[in-house]
């Protein structure tokens, strides 16, 4: 019985090595309810822009919107290919909090200067006409209202 129970602690050590050495896989985007896919370090917000602009800044970071369109190929592209890939997502987390808006959307977003409105009539205010977009957001929310 030594030389089994030998064996099988072998196996194990071996086993619980290798799960420091595997490469750590980037979680893949999500296909959500509304049609669009998450990525999951997305900024979760209450869309309070002003606030979030704000804690961004208090964080050393700028905050980014994210604008897409459900069913729009260069949306998915950009989650799967750029968003996923290690020096792209560690950069984006390290500088950025992103929101996720749908520039069709019916959600209330509260903008810098206090104007509450759909995601789509945000889309039509700050000039949005293309998906996916990526827009940067001032630091300074004064400049902004």
């Amino acid at each position: 019985m030594q030389p089994l129970n030998s064996i099988r602690m072998v196996l194990t050590l071996i086993l619980a090595s290798m799960l420091f050495v595997l490469p750590v896989v980037a979680e893949e985007p999500q296909l959500g309810d509304d049609g669009l896919y998450h990525t999951s370090w997305f900024l979760d917000s209450f869309l309070e822009l002003k606030d979030d602009v704000e804690e961004t800044v208090a964080q050393g970071k700028r905050l980014a919107i994210f604008w897409e369109l459900k069913g729009c190929p260069y949306c998915k592209e950009t989650h799967f290919t750029n968003l996923t890939r290690d020096d792209i997502r560690e950069f984006m987390q390290a500088n950025f909090e992103v929101i996720q808006l749908n520039v069709l959307g019916s959600r209330i977003v509260v903008d810098v200067d206090g104007e509450e409105m759909t995601e789509k009539e945000l889309k039509i205010k700050y000039g949005i006409r293309y998906t996916p977009t990526i827009q940067f957001l001032d630091t300074d929310v004064e400049k902004m209202t």
